[in-house]
């Protein structure tokens, strides 16, 4: 009885015997597979990083040659000009201008109370841009500015009504 429980282990044994190379084959799959599955993880991360993570602007210093002809290499605060006072910033003056004067008439230049003739004391300078198909151009309003010498008033040309 125990001859006959010895050979069905005996044939057992035989075929685990039998499946060794089959496993070991296995064994090197798996190891070859967790490799690759670790090294996936790994570009994986580097590529989630570069997506997401934290980047900064880098610029190449050739390329601010197309635009400038060349490159300024004085820090930034140097470069920027100061800016006096407020309002808006005036036009290059590389821009086309075309100058409209304002004048009071003739009979406003004379004051109502005292028929002083008003004395033209300087002027006021109002630039707007206009945009023209193909070219950029600047209307400069000048108004013209009139005191009376006795103190009474100033008045100030109004702007041409364009139609």
């Amino acid at each position: 009885m125990y001859d006959a429980k010895l050979a069905g282990f005996q044939d057992v044994i035989d075929k685990l015997l039998g499946m060794q190379p089959v496993v070991e084959k296995l064994r090197l799959i798996n190891e070859s597979l967790v490799t690759e599955n670790e090294q996936l993880s790994e570009q994986l991360a580097v590529l989630l990083k570069r997506l997401y993570g934290k980047s900064y602007e880098k610029i190449d210093p050739d390329q601010l040659i197309l635009f400038t002809g060349h490159i300024d290499e004085r820090p930034l605060a140097q470069r920027m000009k100061k800016v006096k006072g407020h309002g808006r910033q005036s036009f290059p003056e590389h821009l086309q201008r075309a100058d409209w004067v304002c004048d009071l008439a003739e009979d406003d230049k004379i004051r109502d109370v005292c028929e002083a003739e008003l004395r033209a004391i300087g002027d006021d300078l109002c630039e707007r841009g206009h945009l023209i198909p193909a070219q950029f151009l600047v209307n400069r309003y000048i108004k013209r500015k009139y005191a009376c010498p006795k103190g009474h008033c100033v008045k100030t040309a109004r702007p041409l009504r364009r139609s």
